[in-house]
């Protein structure tokens, strides 16, 4: 997506950020590295881990409630997950430009 390296870069000097993926659990972690991005996200989440047991599971590292956790993803699982652990969710799709993302995570 477009201006994903630069958001995923800028949030990560604000945030603590996690993967939640139905990529399966090694090649999304090499799609991670092969990127440059590993150094952005505290830990990343592929198949076969549920995204609603992710959820909870940083909740509880974390030391937060569902309050301090924002999910930010583009399919119905994402919504769905977010909306089990009483999350705040954005949805980001084609016509959403992740420079705005910033803002968005203010407003949501």
């Amino acid at each position: 997506m477009p201006g994903a390296a630069k958001s995923i870069k800028q949030l990560s000097t604000r945030y603590r950020l996690y993967v939640s993926s139905t990529t399966p659990d090694i090649p999304l972690k090499e799609i991670i590295n092969h990127r440059g991005w590993a150094g952005y996200f505290v830990d990343s989440f592929g198949y076969p881990h549920k995204k609603g047991r992710t959820l909870q599971l940083i909740k509880k590292q974390e030391g937060i409630d569902s309050s301090g956790l924002l999910v930010v993803g583009d399919g119905e699982s994402d919504r769905k997950s977010a909306a089990e652990n009483h999350c705040r969710f954005i949805h980001v799709n084609r016509d959403f430009r992740l420079e705005m993302l910033c803002t968005s995570i203010n407003d949501a």
